[in-house]
């Protein structure tokens, strides 16, 4: 048996741990300010599609090394900051 699991405490702990961290939000921005990351951003926007979501969540924890669960509010945010300022939305289009 693995020491983690001899110990449920210990594992409820540091699930709580791992659940509570998120990305910095300036570090978020810088991330998501450069190009291939603002492409696909737009996309995903633009798109709707919740695999385009889900790939760039993806992405973005795997560049900053972070669990995907720590990234997803930060990126839910910046797809609906995104999508807002669409120009489909701003002409009275899409939503």
């Amino acid at each position: 048996m693995s020491r983690n699991s001899e110990n449920p405490r210990l594992n409820r702990i540091l699930l709580r741990f791992v659940m509570n961290i998120q990305i910095h939000p300036s570090y978020f921005r810088k991330i998501v300010s450069s190009e291939p990351f603002s492409l696909m951003l737009d996309v995903a926007a633009t798109s709707g599609s919740i695999t385009h979501k889900a790939y760039i969540c993806l992405a973005i924890a795997h560049f900053a090394k972070l669990l995907p669960a720590a990234v997803s509010p930060a990126l839910e945010a910046e797809i609906n900051r995104r999508f807002v300022m669409s120009p489909v939305c701003v002409a009275g289009g899409d939503k």
